[in-house]
């Protein structure tokens, strides 16, 4: 009945042995339980155990063994532990093993090592899988000197602790960044004849991206297929990975040639690796065309392919493609991460267009439920993007966007107003009274906006934000509005000592958006749109004298 069903049948015979009046032993209840061990039903097998107690069968190691061994594959390490303490049998080295592989998958490195510890004094002798297991369960939770001293002590009882070990002392030595000591282990490995799996060949591959070693990262993946190890998806996207760290674009490259002859089709991990070393290198065109042939012939695209894609048009200063890469992330149901969102949003300010920036970003978050808003994204003094860990996702709006910046050229003066009156109209009607975060009010009821710190490009988003907030939350007509405060700083940090931010401002809002600004007195570092400025973008009347 295969193997996926064979611990169905043991169990159904147990029971019909027992409904036939047939008594079963302790043999007969182990193999039901070792079947449920390997058909990963641990609750099965804990019934048996409690039929057995039923019945009054004496259970002994082997059924301990095989239960324990069932909650460690079932991810249950409680169950394991809670077992081995109150089974009333001593446990021995094939229990320890399951009960430590058990903590290993359960990320709890402490009491593995602990029951590690414990095992010569329970008379039970340490073995390869004890100590490895112990010793991964360390390089999951960072404790990478730790897993290297047990794996130190297991070289020291046996000459050849196997290649299970071999895999884990290689990933300990990536955690610890020692990447030429993992390629050591496997050349010595390869020298002496012995078998190098494909899992430690990955490891050390994926050990050569601390360092962005590349080269060593190929010329393991040559290695593996000059000792007759077939490398595996893993094995390229760790290559990918690597290549792209050190921005290898022409690598990454041929490394997808190269999965394409052997018949890989790439994942999304190798995708965006290579997508991303492309955007390094600011091969933008290369980058888009791997992500629009995916869209067609899979795989399915995350947050870091998109975001990799949008990196490369964020350096390129392609804002019109960005743009367009955030309206596809959206009809994949991808939202826009914070990175993502960065590097459109700087990008459209570098190129001059802030209200194609802020309406389509505006829209694209409101689509959301979670996720970044636009003010969070102000609110971090500086916008400036740094190259993504994991990067994000795009998108465009053009023919209004255009059309709109085609109108604020020939006349900024009278046409631009109306463009952000327009924005600000498209707002909820239920949210204007409250107060927005892409500013705040003094006690007198002014809005004030700090554009310290901020690069000129994303303080021209922040004032355009502030101002479509304001006007969505001035109230009732007639209401008291206050001026909008504007915060420069007097230039003391920039070069020379010269303000740059405060003129540059000013003229950004006296000829593109048309508004009257004035100086406040005694206060060099900021200045205002008054009051009456404000409700005449809106369209309230001034109140009567």
């Amino acid at each position: 009945c295969g193997k996926a069903r064979r611990w169905q049948k043991a169990h159904g015979l147990l029971l019909s042995s027992w409904q036939q009046g047939i008594q079963p032993n302790v043999v007969v209840f182990n193999a039901a339980i070792s079947a449920c061990e390997k058909g990963n039903q641990w609750r099965i097998a804990l019934q048996l155990v409690d039929m057995m107690k039923g019945m009054t069968v004496a259970a002994d190691v082997i059924t301990l063994n095989a239960v324990v061994s069932a909650c460690e594959k079932g991810h249950r390490w409680q169950l394991a532990l809670h077992l081995m303490a109150t089974f009333g049998i001593r446990p021995n080295t094939i229990t320890y093993n399951a009960a430590i592989s058990a903590c290993e998958k359960g990320q709890r490195w402490q009491h593995a090592v602990f029951l590690l510890g414990t095992m010569s004094l329970a008379g039970a002798q340490p073995s390869v899988i004890s100590l490895s297991s112990a010793a991964y369960a360390c390089v999951r939770a960072d404790e990478w000197e730790r897993a290297l001293s047990l794996l130190q002590e297991l070289r020291a009882t046996l000459v050849d602790p196997g290649q299970v070990a071999q895999n884990v002392e290689i990933a300990a030595l990536s955690k610890g960044r020692l990447w030429l000591q993992a390629l050591g282990l496997v050349a010595s490995a390869e020298a002496a004849g012995s078998p190098v799996n494909v899992a430690s060949y990955t490891t050390a591959i994926a050990a050569c991206r601390s360092e962005s070693s590349w080269d060593a990262a190929l010329a393991l993946l040559a290695s593996m297929q000059g000792h007759d190890v077939t490398p595996n998806m893993v094995s390229y996207s760790a290559a990918l990975g690597v290549c792209d760290r050190a921005a290898r674009w022409q690598q990454c490259l041929q490394l997808l040639g190269e999965m394409a002859e052997r018949g890989m089709k790439p994942n999304v991990v190798s995708l965006s690796a290579a997508i991303s070393s492309c955007g390094r290198a600011v091969q933008v065109d290369r980058s888009l065309a791997l992500l629009w042939k995916a869209q067609l012939d899979g795989p399915r695209l995350n947050a870091v392919a998109y975001g990799a894609a949008i990196g490369a048009c964020y350096r390129s200063q392609q804002w019109a493609s960005a743009l367009d890469l955030v309206r596809a992330s959206r009809e994949d149901g991808i939202e826009l991460d914070m990175m993502g969102a960065k590097s459109v949003l700087v990008a459209c300010a570098k190129a001059g267009h802030v209200q194609e920036a802020v309406a389509l970003l505006r829209d694209v978050m409101e689509q959301y439920t979670s996720g970044p808003s636009l003010s969070q994204l102000l609110a971090e003094s500086s916008l400036e993007v740094q190259e993504p860990q994991p990067p994000s996702e795009r998108c465009p709006e053009e023919a209004v966007a255009s059309a709109e910046q085609a109108e604020t050229e020939q006349n900024p003066t009278e046409q631009t107003p109306s463009v952000v009156r327009a924005r600000a109209d498209k707002r909820d009607s239920e949210d204007e009274a409250s107060e927005a975060s892409s500013y705040r009010l003094d006690g007198r009821g002014h809005a004030i906006v700090d554009l310290h710190q901020m690069p000129l490009e994303v303080a021209r988003i922040a004032v355009q934000v502030a101002l479509e907030d304001l006007l969505v939350g001035i109230g009732p007509a007639g209401q008291k509005l206050g001026d909008l405060l504007i915060v420069t700083g007097r230039g003391k940090n920039s070069p020379g000592g010269l303000p740059t931010l405060r003129p540059a401002i000013w003229t950004y809002l006296q000829a593109d958006l048309g508004l009257r600004v004035e100086e406040v007195r005694g206060n060099p570092g900021r200045f205002r749109v008054p009051a009456s400025e404000l409700r005449r973008l809106q369209g309230v009347p001034a109140p009567s004298s």
